[in-house]
């Protein structure tokens, strides 16, 4: 059985020719490329002196090419039931394996994915995992002690959660490794970027770890071919890396996502200033609130923007008086306003359940603010305003670690990267109006970048968020990607 041919993308020569020089052939070494395909990759073997014999590949497709004579290929045969029962092993493997959903596949062709487990970490792979990361797998059961490795993998490789463990666990089973992220399609009908990895000394102490970028396909050529950075460890503050965990950190690891006030009759409880006004209910009564997605309209929530909410006549206050209010009469006479005459709807669970029932409970230690419903998907409204909270229709965010300004704008900014944005259109919910939903639970497993940079990154996150506002995706992004890639450099 054949996968879709959508899945698979053939290697562009001068690209194959790069990756072949990564692995530094040598005549004598055994080669294998467990996906021939069209045979570009073993021909870049062939180019670089590698004998036909020295060369095991495999391919589904029964039909031979012309390529085949520069390798020993075995066409016609799942390489995944393949790997598990052969004892030949190899010194180095190169590959562009196929890029489709566990779950799109069938038949034998999904069980023999199901079957390969991750040699480093011994566990199964998931159903909702990807045929990449199962050939990945499989050809590391194949690889000699001290053998290297060059894949060629989607983007998807720096933020999926169902290669989490692979992405954490490799860099510690290989001597050095290599991760280049080109940011521009290498393939027609593919959206996006592919990263290369390359990675030498497998079960060998971890000594190196190096990421570049690059934005031309003429640019990942020309540093492939640079020569390997001498083996030496990673230095961050003064403290020993063994794996690159601190470039990407999971945004649950940096931030609760808690949703706003549940207040349980929003008629009642929300006001604009000109009903808090009328119904004569002291300020103190009152908590300052965002209410909807619509007013976080800027990077950065302060005061003067939240007055010109309440001069718009938005719903900017939660009515929440507490003990010091008993004996106002303008609190009084509205908390006993009948339902029919615009009170309250006590019959509400929520409002049932709360000890005082007019007393909401409020999210603590307010940071921002997100929406999980937006054409745009999620950003950060960072506040500046004490007391300033929001209703349930928003989620509000707290920083676990970042206490400045300037370190909330760093993670903010990092949501805006091409990197994560693209995460993010993994795990949102797309309603018919072009609106996605966002869960906490689906945002905390997102990975963004991190940065030491920080001079200026509030002024760089306001310009980001205006061209995202203004409709222009790409500038946005760009902006926020050069911030990061500067730290990389």
């Amino acid at each position: 059985m054949q996968p879709p041919s959508s899945c698979v993308v053939y290697t562009p020569a001068k690209l194959a020719d790069a990756m072949a020089h990564v692995l530094d052939p040598r005549p004598r070494e055994h080669f294998l490329e467990p996906c021939v395909g069209s045979g570009s990759l073993i021909r870049a073997l062939s180019r670089h002196g590698v004998p036909q014999t020295r060369i095991r590949g495999l391919d589904l497709d029964p039909i031979t090419r012309v390529s085949d004579r520069y390798a020993d290929v075995i066409r016609g045969t799942d390489f995944l039931r393949w790997s598990a029962g052969t004892d030949e092993r190899f010194d180095k493997i190169i590959a562009n394996p196929p890029f489709l959903a566990l779950s799109r596949l069938g038949g034998t062709l999904r069980e023999n994915a199901l079957r390969v487990r991750n040699p480093l970490t011994g566990k199964s792979l998931p159903l909702l995992g990807n045929y990449w990361h199962s050939f990945l797998c499989a050809s590391l059961n194949l690889l000699k002690q001290n053998g290297a490795i060059t894949f060629l993998l989607p983007a998807a490789w720096d933020y999926c959660n169902y290669a989490e463990l692979m992405r954490e666990s490799l860099p510690k089973h290989f001597e050095s490794v290599r991760i280049h992220r080109s940011r521009t399609p290498l393939f027609k009908g593919v959206q996006e970027g592919s990263v290369i990895l390359s990675a030498h000394g497998y079960r060998r102490e971890h000594k190196s770890f190096q990421r570049k970028e690059h934005f031309s396909l003429i640019d990942l050529v020309r540093s492939l071919k640079e020569p390997e950075p001498a083996v030496k460890t990673l230095e961050c503050r003064g403290r020993t890396q063994s794996s690159p965990k601190s470039s990407f950190r999971k945004l649950g690891d940096l931030m609760d996502i808690p949703i706003g006030a549940v207040c349980g009759d929003a008629h009642f409880f929300l006001l604009t200033e000109t009903e808090r006004l009328k119904l004569k209910l002291p300020v103190s009564s009152c908590v300052p609130i965002v209410s909807r997605s619509a007013h976080l309209r800027t990077p950065f929530i302060t005061q003067r923007i939240w007055k010109s909410l309440k001069s718009r006549e938005e719903r900017v206050w939660l009515f929440r008086p507490d003990h010091r209010h008993r004996h106002n009469k303008a609190v009084r006479r509205y908390l006993r306003l009948p339902r029919d005459a615009g009170g309250c709807d006590r019959s509400r669970y929520k409002i049932r359940a709360r000890r005082t029932w007019y007393q909401t409970e409020l999210p603590t230690r307010v940071d921002g603010f997100m929406s999980g419903m937006s054409p745009l998907g999620p950003w950060i409204s960072l506040s500046s305003m004490a007391d300033l909270s929001a209703t349930n229709t928003l989620y509000v965010v707290r920083f676990k670690y970042a206490r400045t300004m300037a370190d909330r704008a760093a993670i903010a900014l990092a949501l805006t990267t091409s990197v994560v944005r693209h995460a993010l259109l993994q795990v949102g919910r797309r309603y018919p109006d072009g609106l996605l939903k966002f869960e906490p639970g689906d945002l905390k497993d997102i990975r963004i970048p991190t940065t030491n940079r920080l001079k200026g990154i509030s002024r760089r996150y306001r310009q980001v968020i205006r061209l995202l506002l203004s409709g222009d995706t790409p500038a946005a992004e760009r902006l926020a990607d050069e911030w990061f890639k500067k730290q990389d450099n």
